[in-house]
């Protein structure tokens, strides 16, 4: 009983998360889901709640692709606030993150067959394996328009450990994190320097984290013969 479990369990994860999408999608509509103040009204009427719903919607864009993530981390912005809205954000994709990692490492090809298109898989898994590709790993998290929640599934399948991709997370993700919920609560503040300046600042992150990205780097990776 228990190794059949085991083995429909990428199938029955599956079936759990496009459930909670349907119900989701069902509950508020895509055309809230899709836009911005819809979204901020449909988690604000949820009062002293508000926050975990934000953050079970946020946990799921990281999730599954089809959620809008521009969106839910702009509303983090302006229902929470500077501080609040990107502890909730980083905490949402930390979590999301780490799970897609645990999938692929407990269910292996299993679970990156049914969740990650084949060409995706060709595409990058090949450079994510080995000392010098971990280097790979952490400029992808630094390149808007990648598919995110594939790649942290992939990770999982490497010789990657949980910490050191934990790590790569926080230093590859939390500064979009924080700069996309900093604009939000500058877009609905009506701030556009505040838009502006964290812009600014995230480009400067950005470009300070691939200048010093051999010194972040040796912080991670503990040196292996064989894997150079």
């Amino acid at each position: 009983m228990i190794d059949k479990i085991k083995k429909y369990a990428p199938v029955l994860f599956i079936i759990a998360v496009v459930g909670l999408i349907v119900l989701l999608i069902w509950d508020m509509g895509w055309d809230t889901l899709s836009d911005r103040d819809k979204l901020t009204a449909y988690i604000g009427q949820f009062g002293m709640w508000a926050p975990f719903v934000f953050i079970g919607i946020q946990t799921l864009q990281v999730i599954a692709a089809p959620i809008p993530g521009n969106i839910t981390g702009l509303v983090g912005g302006a229902l929470f606030g500077m501080i609040w809205g990107s502890v909730y954000n980083s905490l949402s994709v930390i979590l999301g993150s780490m799970f897609m990692f645990w999938l692929g490492n407990k269910y292996g090809m299993a679970a990156v067959n049914k969740f990650v298109k084949p060409e995706t898989v060709e595409k990058y898994l090949p450079k994510m394996n080995g000392r010098k590709a971990r280097g790979f790993l952490l400029g992808l998290f630094l390149v808007p328009f990648v598919p995110d929640d594939a790649i942290c599934l992939l990770a999982g399948i490497t010789d990657l450990t949980f910490l050191t991709f934990l790590g790569y997370v926080i230093i590859g993700r939390i500064p979009s994190c924080i700069i996309t919920n900093a604009m939000g609560a500058g877009i609905y503040s009506g701030s556009t320097l505040t838009i502006a300046v964290f812009a600014v600042i995230y480009y400067v992150i950005v470009f300070t984290i691939y200048s010093n990205f051999d010194k972040i780097k040796s912080h991670f990776i503990k040196k292996n013969p064989m894997e150079e």
